[in-house]
């Protein structure tokens, strides 16, 4: 493990998340997905660790998010524990509005065109 700002070895350990994205787009569209994820720093939207690219293959390395997704909570029953209470339910729907709200601040270039319910992942509050 090395810590990202000073490179040294870090002395905790963090739960990661690999995505791999299947994507057969062109090198220069990946660069700018991968600098686009990279600038976005607020609290409410997940972070970028890393990336790999290989040929076809493109990977995502993010911040585990301990409960999954929004849909995997209300839906599906292998995740499902049971209702959502109703704080819990508005805890979420305010910190995904501030991530959107962030995202869409009018100085940013960035416009999130897939909110829902599967893209809006939940820690472990």
């Amino acid at each position: 493990m090395i810590h990202e700002r000073s490179l040294a070895a870090a002395k905790t350990h963090i739960t990661i998340a690999v995505v791999n994205q299947h994507l057969q787009s062109h090198p220069q569209e990946w660069l700018a997905t991968v600098n686009c994820l990279g600038l976005i720093d607020h609290p409410k939207l997940i972070k970028l660790i890393g990336y790999c690219t290989d040929d076809d293959h493109k990977i995502f390395v993010y911040e585990y998010m301990e409960r999954g997704s929004l849909e995997n909570n209300l839906f599906r029953r292998r995740f499902y524990t049971g209702p959502l209470a109703w704080n819990l339910r508005i805890k979420i729907a305010l910190g995904a509005a501030k991530g959107l709200a962030y995202l869409h601040k009018p100085e940013s270039t960035v416009m999130c065109q897939d909110f829902n319910s599967t893209n809006i992942l939940i820690d472990s509050i």
